[in-house]
């Protein structure tokens, strides 16, 4: 009985997961809450840079619906920067994936990427927010 409660706990996780990934794809839906958000991933990322010059790969919808607004996203982010649009091969929701020239450096500030590297920390929140008073702290 608890290995059963368990996996319908696990699954409960997974679905709160799965319905993250739907808000990020709304998210990406609002124009001026998703420019902004961009930027700040932009700002952010790029600081993180020695190179003056760097490449930000977009999903091909955002590369479509930015592409006309870049410079004055870049200019408003980072101004002491050159940053190259560009549609990426990758296949991701949203958010951005800067690198440099070379390609030897990057910084995944996409959705799929933010949530890989907050997977475990997601997973403690969520189970805590979930499950706080019906069971001790333990790992799922």
């Amino acid at each position: 009985m608890l290995a059963e409660l368990d996996q319908l706990r696990w699954a409960l996780v997974q679905s709160v997961i799965s319905d993250l990934h739907e808000q990020l794809k709304q998210l990406s839906q609002q124009d001026k809450v998703y420019i902004n958000l961009l930027k700040q991933y932009l700002k952010y990322a790029a600081q993180l840079f020695e190179e003056s010059e760097l490449v930000v790969e977009v999903n091909a919808d955002d590369y479509e619906r930015f592409a006309s607004q870049w410079e004055q996203i870049v200019k408003d982010s980072v101004p002491d920067k050159r940053c190259t649009l560009s549609a990426s091969r990758d296949n991701f929701t949203g958010g951005l994936l800067i690198r440099n020239q070379a390609d030897r450096i990057r910084v995944n500030n996409t959705f799929e990427g933010l949530i890989s590297r907050l997977e475990n920390e997601l997973y403690q929140i969520i189970t805590a927010q979930l499950f706080a008073s019906a069971m001790p702290t333990r790992n799922l």
